[in-house]
């Protein structure tokens, strides 16, 4: 991960996902999981932020989408 864009919004949502290592349909608790799996993993301030950045993203979808489950073709 030494290559990582930090940047957020350099990713789709389904890249988000993907860098979380899930496969789509995704649900919430899947995403937290997998966030915090990743971030008891490291001690890199930069790359725990990273994490805290795309959870606030992929929760935000989900409740701006008022669903549950990020499906295939989400953007």
């Amino acid at each position: 991960m030494s290559d990582i864009n930090y940047d957020i919004n350099h990713y789709n949502i389904e890249e988000l996902v993907e860098i979380l290592e899930l496969k789509l349909p995704a649900n919430k608790d899947q995403i937290i999981k997998s966030i915090n799996l990743n971030k008891s993993k490291t001690n890199n301030k930069q790359l725990i932020e990273f994490f805290n950045n795309i959870q606030k993203a992929l929760v935000g979808y989900l409740a701006r989408n008022n669903t549950d489950v990020i499906e295939p073709n989400s953007g």
